[in-house]
């Protein structure tokens, strides 16, 4: 609805043929961007000139103001907060990940021994390592960080766990079928079509089957994988083996994770079955001195378990 219009004293000059209006009007008298049109008076001068006020048109006295300093730092200290809260969320959540990942994959490498072992009734070891098969170490574990005497320990130093170490890569090549690393000739202990699928990585650092077809956790440690090679029904893992590690205060024969001594003069603890494996988990570390349930090893990942 247009508003009433309101009469002023205008005085105007006359420039290039037209009436142009050299407006005088008190401060707050019209609104900044009113539209002004202008008429001759009948009744007066021709000085005299009608103002109109298009409310439509008008534009607010006040403009909207932006951020003063305080509040964008408030803004920025808010967004800091949640930020602070999101990150240890969302690293758990991607460590939770990792983890199972890590345990399909170790049940995976068990599913293919224990089919490799239907099909040839033996488990997955070359002939020159099951002829180092004795009664002081009847059976073997594979897959220590880098030459095959110790575990990569990145908490720390490396730890000596045995004396009949090497590296995965030995199963891991007869399982998929594709040889050791040096010759990747077909394996001739795996006639069969490949026990275990799992993605290849360029390098050997990477999760995955590397490039010496060492198989690597999520973390880049590698598998440890021990076998039953005395066929007795259990097997000795070279560090879940040791009293320092699987013996339980006040138990003479069972032990942590579920490990036991096989008879109560036996010093190892063994795993009731024909493999065991897992994984340095995810701070990439073991202590030899410490309990399986403590320090570097609480956070292992064991298939037995």
């Amino acid at each position: 609805m247009p508003l009433p219009e309101k009469q002023f004293q205008v005085p105007v000059r006359w420039e290039s043929k037209s009436w142009e209006p050299v407006i005088e009007i008190a401060p707050g008298e019209v609104a900044q961007g009113a539209t002004l049109s202008f008429r001759w008076s009948t009744r007066t001068s021709a000085k005299l000139m009608k103002f109109h006020m298009n409310k439509s048109n008008a534009v607010p006295r006040s403009r909207a103001r932006g951020f003063t300093l305080i509040e964008l730092l408030v803004v920025i200290a808010i967004i800091g907060i949640l930020a602070g809260m999101l990150l240890p969320v969302l690293g758990n959540a991607k460590k939770k990940a990792a983890v199972a990942k890590a345990k399909t994959e170790i049940q995976t490498i068990a599913a293919a021994i224990q089919q490799y072992n239907t099909d040839y009734n033996r488990y997955p070891a070359a002939r020159d390592v099951r002829s180092r098969v004795t009664d002081v170490n009847p059976d073997y574990t594979f897959g220590t960080g880098n030459n095959g005497t110790y575990f990569v320990n990145k908490r720390g130093n490396a730890v000596q766990v045995g004396n009949n170490y090497t590296n995965n890569a030995h199963v891991i090549g007869i399982l998929m079928g594709i040889g050791d690393a040096a010759t990747r000739s077909k394996n001739p202990e795996n006639t069969k079509s490949p026990y275990l699928n799992a993605k290849m990585v360029s390098d050997v650092t990477s999760s995955g089957v590397g490039a010496d077809l060492v198989y690597r956790d999520p973390w880049g440690s590698p598998y440890i994988i021990s076998l039953d090679l005395n066929y007795d029904g259990s097997t000795i893992d070279d560090f879940y083996g040791s009293a320092a590690v699987s013996s339980a205060q006040g138990e003479n024969i069972r032990g942590l994770t579920g490990l036991a001594k096989p008879t109560p003069q036996s010093q190892a603890y063994a795993h009731r079955g024909g493999f065991m494996v897992w994984s340095l988990g995810p701070d990439q570390a073991v202590n030899g001195s410490a309990k399986a349930n403590a320090d570097a090893n609480k956070d292992n990942i064991l298939s037995w378990q």
